[in-house]
């Protein structure tokens, strides 16, 4: 069911400036970045951190933390049973990058569980 961490997301104001905080102040190694989708990503090692865009002012959130599955709709299902509750009533989200669902702790944290592609 729930495999490793697959990443923590921050939402920034500005990408261009937390990619560069990031890279050359912190010294992490930039793995992705796509300004078209307003997403960058940072190796560590088995996770990742991971930057996204939000307009028009976004940061300072809670992080997003992001959990991979190998069975996304198993898991998904297993989780409702034990009363986890889902945005979107648990609809699944098919990106090119992979799959998600977002679901909630007690206090509304958002936990997203990501399948990779196959």
């Amino acid at each position: 069911m729930l495999k490793q961490l697959a990443s923590v997301i921050f939402s920034v104001r500005d990408l261009d400036r937390a990619c560069d905080f990031y890279a050359n102040s912190l010294g992490l190694k930039l793995a992705y970045r796509s300004k078209k989708t307003g997403w960058a990503e940072f190796d560590l090692g088995s996770a990742r951190l991971a930057l996204q865009q939000r307009e028009p002012s976004g940061g300072g959130t809670n992080p997003l933390v992001s959990i991979r599955v190998a069975n996304l709709e198993g898991t998904i299902a297993t989780l409702k049973e034990r009363g986890v509750q889902f945005m979107d009533n648990g609809a699944i989200h098919d990106e090119f990058y992979g799959r998600w669902s977002n679901c909630l702790d007690i206090d509304g944290n958002v936990l997203n569980l990501f399948e990779p592609p196959a």
